[in-house]
């Protein structure tokens, strides 16, 4: 399968983020909604993991990081198999994304990909079989002034998650999460 190929297979679409706007959200929803989005719509090319034990909140921006897993996804177009492991580490949350054989990624791709991963508030560490990112929690005022409540975390990020890589389709708070529905 080609590139296009794999865009038109998974219909996804050229949207790309908008709202840089850094929102404080509970790391734990955060990794349910990636592992939801992406064990749902992209099985048999990636699996996401989560190692129990978050806790914290973390202070990201929702649609770079949705964008960051497009853009990995459709430069990978299934070559190969990602292995994406989510756990607490120290004072972090970091995310794991491995695969058995070198990423096949060129130096410009890689490029824009750490770019998209840095304006999402993540560090990254790009390997040739792995790229670790890694996201510090936010600290404990931040979290009592702004966060969201979990639930409602979750559902930011996956409506985030379906807007960006669908354009528009976004997630009904009064659906199931597994059901996405057109805006108004």
């Amino acid at each position: 399968m080609d590139k296009n190929s794999f865009a038109n297979n998974y219909l996804l679409s050229d949207a790309v983020p908008v709202d840089p706007t850094l929102t404080v959200i509970s790391a734990e929803e955060l990794a349910l909604a990636i592992e939801e989005f992406i064990n749902e719509r992209f099985r048999g090319i990636a699996k996401v993991t989560i190692v129990p034990g978050i806790s914290q909140s973390v202070l990201v921006c929702t649609e770079y990081m949705a964008f960051f897993f497009k853009q990995l996804l459709a430069e990978i177009y299934g070559r190969v198999f990602l292995n994406i492991s989510i756990s607490s580490e120290e004072n972090r949350l970091s995310i794991f994304i491995s695969c058995e054989e070198d990423i096949p990624l060129t130096d410009v791709q890689m490029r824009s990909i750490i770019k998209t991963a840095r304006n999402a508030g993540l560090n990254i560490y790009p390997d040739r079989r792995l790229i670790k990112l890694t996201l510090s929690y936010a600290d404990a005022a931040l979290r009592r002034i702004y966060a969201i409540s979990p639930h409602d975390g979750r559902q930011i990020m996956l409506s985030k998650l379906c807007e960006i890589f669908y354009c528009g389709r976004v997630y009904s708070t009064v659906e199931t999460a597994n059901t996405a529905i057109t805006k108004p």
